[in-house]
């Protein structure tokens, strides 16, 4: 049996499933549940698949950084980064 979950699906995916942290640490009182979701279940957008685009978004990660802006950036226009940033932060801070 497990000793670790981590999960990133929107608030009740897994309760839906059967695998919430209730349930699961139910089955297995020594289990360290970790539920990482995109948006918290009090906010707005918590029913929104949480792309990395829709995080860098909401966290204004889809703007460049004063300084590393191109020569004549608009700064209306939008920024995107293929890099997962709020994937592999979000992992990495649950995991540790």
């Amino acid at each position: 049996m497990a000793s670790y979950m981590i999960e990133n699906f929107r608030p009740g995916v897994m309760d839906r499933l059967g695998l919430g942290g209730e349930a699961a640490c139910e089955r297995n009182p020594r289990l360290i549940y970790c539920s990482i979701p995109g948006f918290a279940p009090d906010d707005p957008r918590a029913d929104m698949q949480a792309w990395e685009g829709i995080l860098d978004a909401a966290t204004d990660n889809c703007i460049p950084r004063a300084g590393e802006e191109q020569p004549g950036w608009d700064w209306s226009r939008p920024f995107y980064s293929a890099v997962t940033l709020p994937s592999n932060f979000g992992g990495f801070f649950g995991a540790t």
